[in-house]
């Protein structure tokens, strides 16, 4: 009963994983270069039946746009939060959000924002 329940979570986990990489291309190809991150539950593995797809979108795109339009565009189900790459190196050196991604997964990253110098210190 035990195993069924670890392998009904793990399929959940990899369709969701799917899911995120079906969707970074799709942004690929309507926006360009963008970094996808999944974080929180999901990525912890720790998630449950009403836990949200939490996950970062790092793109251009949003340049110039309010920050409550940004999200307007998905109608994805994810919970995303939409920054520029600007935004992103300045929220990313934060330590809330260095504690949040810690267990994050990086689904996309053409912004290499998880890799530059500048985040580490």
């Amino acid at each position: 009963m035990l195993e069924e329940f670890l392998e009904r979570r793990r399929t959940e986990r990899e369709k969701v994983l799917a899911y995120l990489n079906e969707l970074a291309c799709r942004l690929r190809a309507k926006w360009g270069r963008i970094s996808l991150v999944l974080f929180g539950s999901y990525a912890r593995g720790d998630f449950n039946y009403w836990s949200d797809v939490d996950v970062i979108i790092v793109s251009d795109h949003f340049v110039g746009l309010e920050f409550p339009r940004r999200g307007a565009e998905m109608i994805e189900p994810v919970d995303a939060i939409c920054w520029t790459p600007d935004e992103a190196i300045k929220m990313i050196k934060k330590d809330s959000w260095r504690q949040a991604l810690s267990k994050s997964i990086m689904i996309a990253d053409d912004y290499g924002l998880l890799t530059k110098p500048e985040i580490d210190g």
